[in-house]
């Protein structure tokens, strides 16, 4: 008779091994040896030029860490080129002063947006340096699908609702003649 209860039709001898899920199986590369892809990490928040200037913002609002994402990491990055990182944690401090956290349903867009606003010229310079994406569909490709498209025909029977399309009869009566 086969086991029943929590363990019964879950991969081989009814482990909770052989599942699918989130378990540990075959482990990773640093487990076995190496054979996985190497991955350089991009810089964290805490190791960039502005760190204590973003300490400094954490300390003085309500942002946390986790509200600075990989876009404002970015602009963050392109106003240190200029020399105004620190200006602008400053800009957000003093913005985001006496703003509470449930004030906000969006942390990551809200600071996003503030910096943006902060300097528009850096944020555009940074999107043109990044290249814009393609546009999703180019005029040839639609060109060429119209012209590929079947004409219709100028003395096509008009469509009435609810009556029966004159070519449907006409059809399955030549069928059966040509049978």
């Amino acid at each position: 008779m086969p086991p029943k209860g929590k363990g019964a039709g879950k991969g081989k001898g009814g482990s909770k091994e052989g599942g699918k899920g989130k378990g540990k199986k075959g482990g990773d590369a640093s487990e076995k040896g190496g054979g996985g892809k190497s991955v350089q990490k991009e810089a964290t928040m805490e190791e960039r030029p502005y760190a204590a200037a973003l300490a400094e913002l954490y300390k003085a609002s309500a942002v946390k860490a986790t509200d600075l994402d990989a876009k404002a990491g970015q602009l963050l990055d392109a106003l240190a080129e200029v020399g105004k990182a620190d200006a602008a944690c400053q800009f957000l401090a003093k913005n985001l002063e006496g703003v509470s956290r449930d004030k906000v349903v969006n942390w990551k867009a809200y600071v996003f947006t503030l910096l943006r606003g902060f300097d528009k010229e850096v944020y555009e310079k940074m999107k043109d340096d990044q290249g814009r994406p393609r546009p999703r569909r180019k005029e040839e490709k639609i060109a060429a699908a119209v012209e590929s498209m079947t004409p219709l025909k100028v003395g096509a029977p008009e469509f009435v609702p609810g009556q029966m399309w004159a070519g449907a009869v006409a059809k399955p009566a030549a069928d059966a003649q040509s049978a």
